[in-house]
């Protein structure tokens, strides 16, 4: 049986998801399912799996990042059992 990680959102990470949620549109609608397919895929395997997975370095030591779309990746870090969600919006810091 694999374990599965449980995720921890940061204060800035959930406001973009709650703006998101606020102002939803179609576009919001398949980008929610999209994050829903990422956050899927990493509670199996966090460096593994659908959108691209890669460790990040510079500003985001100890990170990894997905891509959700174009501009937009997930940012995380895996401590433990935990998956730390920092940002869903931009690439990085744009």
């Amino acid at each position: 049986m694999q374990s599965q990680f449980v995720f921890e959102w940061t204060d800035e990470a959930f406001q973009q998801l709650d703006s998101i949620k606020k102002n939803i549109s179609q576009t919001d609608r398949n980008y929610l399912l999209k994050l829903a397919n990422l956050l899927e895929s990493m509670q199996i395997n966090p460096f593994k799996g659908i959108g691209k997975p890669e460790p990040l370095k510079h500003d985001y030591p100890s990170c990894w990042s997905r891509r959700i779309t174009r501009k937009d990746r997930i940012i995380y870090r895996v401590e433990r059992k935990s998956i730390i969600i920092i940002s869903i919006l931009g690439h990085y810091n744009d």
